[in-house]
């Protein structure tokens, strides 16, 4: 059974530095697979940020998902931290009970700190046999993404689905 497609769902950013002298960050997040980038919607003025946009990549032989995370400015985009998460057990298995929340600590890459967490929630398709294509299924209540602050998934069985991977 081969991992076919991802559909990675950002559903906020917490914690995140302040990138401005004068004001808040304008932080979007960007989603990297391979060499497919997907990116969201800029938040401005928002150190937690809800994004709740879902993204989907098809999959050959890509061997992780990288999270950055940008200040938007008038001028360019700076790096605020960068994340990322392995595509191999225990996501996997994971993926194939129907999808994983997953935590991603960022760095900063100028100073090597932490600078804050991105949320996700990652679900797969996987190839049966390769040629036939199953689509797994989220359990019921598993998946919405709950637009109020916090606004992380809520079922009772969270510890067992969400994983914490170590900082790049």
């Amino acid at each position: 059974m081969a991992l076919h497609t991802l559909t990675i769902t950002v559903v906020n950013a917490e914690d995140l530095p302040r990138a401005d002298t004068f004001s808040k960050s304008d932080p979007f997040v960007q989603v990297k697979v391979g060499s497919v980038i997907k990116k969201t919607s800029v938040k401005r003025n928002d150190q937690n940020p809800h994004y709740g946009e879902t993204f989907h990549f098809n999959i050959t032989n890509e061997k992780k998902i990288d999270i950055e995370v940008f200040d938007d400015d008038a001028v360019g985009s700076d790096s605020m931290g960068v994340g990322k998460v392995p595509i191999e057990e225990p996501l996997l298995k994971e993926l194939r009970k129907g999808g994983a929340k997953v935590n991603v600590p960022l760095q900063s890459k100028k100073k090597g700190k932490s600078a804050g967490n991105v949320h996700l929630i990652v679900q797969g398709d996987f190839d049966n046999d390769g040629d036939i294509r199953a689509g797994t299924s989220m359990p019921i209540g598993f998946g919405r993404v709950d637009p109020r602050p916090g606004g992380y998934p809520d079922d009772r069985d969270h510890d067992r689905h969400e994983h914490r991977y170590p900082s790049p």
